[in-house]
């Protein structure tokens, strides 16, 4: 039995897609996606993507998908037990190592290892510290095809939903909007490319929609736009 279980968190977003991809091109093997997701709206947290979307990625890319459902407005005490608990008990005779598409947010890597070292599991960052445009570039290149799926309402306006992500697309941003939007400018929905059997069919959008995200007291509340399927 293989004594390693490596797992990758999965957004259905263009940087996961490319960190797999990295690690497969390397020899490295993925035994699973894991992503969240609301249990009442059944979509994915921020990129707002149906579920059955995410399990039709996992499909074309033949590997074993791990949900984990959260409530409507989760706490971040809610969010961390949740995860605590599901981490801890996901192959429990092999040792875990969970895979991250992050780019630079040294915040974010801090949180992931952090809470990952109390369960002893490790944590991987293949795309770690690469140039962001390079990146976005390579993801082109090599035949990958994305989507906007919700972007940042002070920075773009509603009409980015939708839009593909392109030489096109990346030509369009402004200096402040980083290309593979690592600051939360935009998320994106992967539905081809080299590591897929299959191109993802997915519905035509209805509308576009709207949502605040944070908390109203804090300013770390942002509205986003996203695609309403």
């Amino acid at each position: 039995m293989n004594t390693t279980f490596r797992f990758l968190n999965w957004s259905g977003g263009k940087d996961a897609a490319l960190a797999l991809w990295v690690l497969q091109k390397n020899g490295i093997e993925v035994n699973a996606l894991l992503t969240t997701f609301n249990e009442q709206s059944k979509t994915i947290p921020l990129h707002e993507i149906p579920i059955n979307l995410i399990e039709a990625q996992a499909n074309a890319l033949g590997l074993p998908l791990i949900k984990i459902g959260l409530p409507t407005n989760c706490s971040n005490e809610t969010y961390n037990n949740i995860m605590l608990s599901e981490l801890g008990n996901l192959a429990p005779d092999q040792h875990k190592v969970a895979v991250f598409g992050d780019i630079f947010l040294e915040d974010v890597r801090a949180y992931r290892e952090q809470q990952l070292n109390k369960l002893g599991i490790e944590s991987a960052f293949p795309l770690w510290q690469n140039n962001t445009k390079e990146l976005a570039e390579t993801f082109i290149k090599q035949g990958f095809k994305a989507m906007i799926c919700s972007a940042n309402a002070k920075m773009f306006a509603e009409n980015i939903i939708g839009k593909i992500y392109d030489k096109q697309f990346l030509a369009s941003l402004t200096p402040d909007i980083d290309p593979c939007g690592e600051n939360g400018e935009f998320h994106s929905f992967v539905f081809d490319g080299p590591i897929f059997e299959k191109p993802i069919a997915f519905p035509e959008i209805q509308d576009v929609k709207s949502m605040d995200y944070g908390d109203p007291k804090s300013n770390f509340q942002q509205g986003f736009y996203y695609a309403g399927f």
